[in-house]
């Protein structure tokens, strides 16, 4: 398998960073080392209050075939669901490696302590089908500088990756439709969506969160876009992201984040908690607009 890790030091850092230490200098193609930051985020789901999984180890596969393996001696749980609009919980903190080429990075966790707790507080099991095998694989090539530093976030996205149980006693299945980027590179997209959008006839958001989602926004690659729902089976067209409606000081706000610099197509639906991610639902979307994204900023769009 290549250079394996074990025995790492765990360093606790601030809230809702988990870090992994490093152990020597990385194993990849030669040259003064470098480092890399690896972060996980989310895009929100609605009828659940906690998706909970518990990070045991990354891989990282350079061009000469060595495969770094860190494993944290204890296993860390992160609350996804806490990490929408722009926040992240950090796996890897400025890990040391070798300066060249990677082809992969993988995650693995312990699916026995990872659990979905819904909106009536029943706590559910949560399989990831296919952890076992291959964990969670990310096919993001990067080449690291010597001295320079790579940083990555993932977008687990569970709007499309979280699927309901099969059957009664069955568990949550955790299909990831997971999304790396540069988090030096990538941008955002915030703004305030009109209260009269959030309470017009037919809105269903407002009444399944009791009052505390207001809607979504979803976010499309590419201008001119016809907004669809989210259906797994879909082959194109699907959203690259979407974020929560919330009330903030009397306002409804939203934000996108961690999306790469280029052109994009947002609309506004008062109907997310209608959309199942593996049917075609009859979702009604408002206001669709042309946004533009640029590295490293924040763009505003209000849906008025």
């Amino acid at each position: 398998m290549g250079t394996h890790c074990t025995n790492v030091p765990w360093l606790p850092t601030a809230l809702l960073s988990l870090v992994l230490a490093g152990c020597g200098d990385g194993g990849s193609s030669g040259g003064t080392g470098g480092s890399l930051n690896l972060g996980v985020t989310d895009a929100p789901v609605d009828g659940v209050t906690k998706v909970v999984i518990e990070f045991s180890e990354v891989q990282v596969h350079s061009s000469t075939g060595d495969t770094l393996d860190f494993v944290l001696p204890a296993p860390q749980q992160i609350d996804l669901l806490a990490l929408a609009g722009g926040k992240h919980a950090l796996l890897l903190d400025h890990q040391a490696l070798a300066a060249g080429q990677y082809e992969w990075i993988r995650l693995f966790v312990n699916e026995a302590d990872s659990y979905v707790m819904t909106d009536t507080g029943a706590q559910h099991a949560l399989h990831i089908p296919s952890n076992a095998q291959t964990g969670l694989k990310l096919n993001r090539p990067f080449t690291l500088a010597a001295n320079g530093v790579a940083s990555f976030i993932v977008d687990f996205n569970l709007h499309q990756s979280l699927h309901l149980p099969q059957g009664n006693g069955q568990p949550y299945l955790l299909r990831p439709t997971l999304r790396i980027v540069d988090a030096v590179t990538t941008g955002s997209i915030n703004g305030t969506v009109d209260a009269n959008l959030v309470t017009a006839p037919g809105c269903a958001d407002a009444v399944a969160s009791n009052g505390t989602v207001g809607g979504s926004v979803y976010v499309y690659s590419g201008s001119d876009m016809t907004p669809v729902d989210i259906n797994t089976n879909r082959s194109a067209g699907q959203p690259a992201s979407n974020a929560s409606v919330t009330l903030n000081n009397g306002t409804w706000e939203y934000t996108a984040a961690y999306l790469e610099p280029g052109a994009y197509t947002v609309a506004f639906t008062c109907q997310s908690s209608l959309d199942e991610p593996d049917t075609t639902d009859n979702i009604t979307f408002q206001n669709p607009a042309n946004v533009t994204v640029g590295g490293a900023q924040t763009t505003t769009h209000n849906f008025p």
